[in-house]
């Protein structure tokens, strides 16, 4: 999961052309019910997408579960910049608004998240590993 359509593209297109690695051949969700689709499947897929389509459907509140799957692994590319956000918060036209983690955490409740971040930023509202868990690796200027 990449938090811009270009960056998305790209990786895809990056990942697509060495398919014969993965053992098969990755998918790049195109909309909501698209990734839907994809992540309907009882067992594999590599699917590629952004954080925009995880979001309830047109006319419904509540985010649907995707899969309950337990062997999805989300990988999220930039995980400082667009992740945070349990709470709702209200915006000036009275819409509900979520940070992108509440609706991740809810249409794939039993997935392993790894955020991969060049600024692990730890601020009051915005901490990383609150979000993603202990650092695995980390690397310095030094």
């Amino acid at each position: 999961m990449t938090d811009r359509n270009d960056l998305d593209d790209e990786l895809f297109a990056t990942v697509a052309r060495c398919a014969a690695l993965f053992g098969e051949t990755p998918e790049q969700a195109e909309d909501v019910a698209h990734l839907k689709s994809l992540l309907a499947r009882k067992i594999g897929g590599l699917v590629f997408t952004t954080p925009q389509k995880f979001k309830p459907e047109k006319g419904e509140t509540e985010f649907s579960i995707l899969t309950e799957r337990s062997d999805v692994i989300v990988f999220v590319d930039e995980a400082h910049r667009p992740q945070y956000g349990f709470a709702a918060k209200m915006d000036g036209a009275g819409v509900m608004r979520y940070g992108f983690t509440h609706p991740l955490r809810r249409v794939l409740p039993n997935a392993a998240v790894v955020g991969f971040a060049g600024t692990l930023v730890e601020l009051v509202n915005t901490n990383a590993c609150a979000i993603f868990g202990d650092k695995i690796d980390a690397y310095d200027i030094a």
